[in-house]
């Protein structure tokens, strides 16, 4: 069995809410924000910790993704182009992209005068 609300129920419900100021509600929904983005930044830090990588360098990659998402989201309202802007900084920060756009620098012709 699940559970039913009776619509006497949802309506007092309702109405508790209304009876808050959204300048409350506000800053409610902002500090539980925040408290839901430093348990993330501290998952983060955890799960780098036990990376091979340098700290450093997988924290920033990981918190670059996580605003890329969430900017993305709140920005445009859609969590769906959140996701794919969230995507694209991954593939962006990936490994494989940086050596495909660093091989390009590798193609150049060497300067003239060089050593020969």
């Amino acid at each position: 069995g699940g559970y039913f609300v009776s619509s006497s129920s949802f309506r007092a419900v309702l109405d508790l809410l209304n009876a808050f100021p959204d300048s409350v509600l506000g800053a409610l929904l902002g500090v539980s924000g925040l408290e839901l983005a430093v348990s993330g930044v501290n998952r983060m830090c955890e799960n780098n910790m036990r990376k091979r990588e340098p700290h450093e360098t997988s924290l920033r990659t990981d918190c670059l993704i996580c605003i890329a998402t969430a900017g993305g989201a709140v920005a445009t309202g859609s969590t769906a182009i959140g996701c794919i802007s969230g995507l694209l900084m991954a593939i962006a920060e990936s490994r494989w992209m940086k050596h495909f756009v660093s091989s390009f620098g590798n193609n150049s012709r060497p300067e003239e005068g060089g050593e020969q």
